[in-house]
């Protein structure tokens, strides 16, 4: 709950300086929240392995583009820094 609790915040106060940074930051909870969720699926209330196996790779995926999300925002955020830098140059 506190993930839900931190997006209405984050939805109504706005704490960071950019945009960009906000949707990062609720997309990060988005993710948690839905991870958090998606570990009670690995109990006793999914009774079939097979169910449980797809439900962790879809798990994975979910982690992967969370992963993935940021790795690229942070290398072209990289690039720009070394293109400013060999333009000073």
């Amino acid at each position: 709950m506190i993930s839900v609790f931190m997006i209405m915040y984050l939805f109504w106060y706005r704490p960071l300086d950019s945009v960009f940074a906000l949707r990062m930051e609720v997309m990060n909870e988005t993710t948690l929240t839905f991870l958090y969720y998606g570990m009670l699926c690995f109990t006793d209330f999914v009774p079939e392995p097979e169910t449980r196996s797809l439900l962790g790779f879809i798990y994975m995926g979910v982690s992967l583009v969370n992963i993935l999300v940021h790795l690229t925002f942070l290398a072209l955020a990289s690039c720009n820094k070394i293109k400013l830098r060999c333009k000073k140059c």
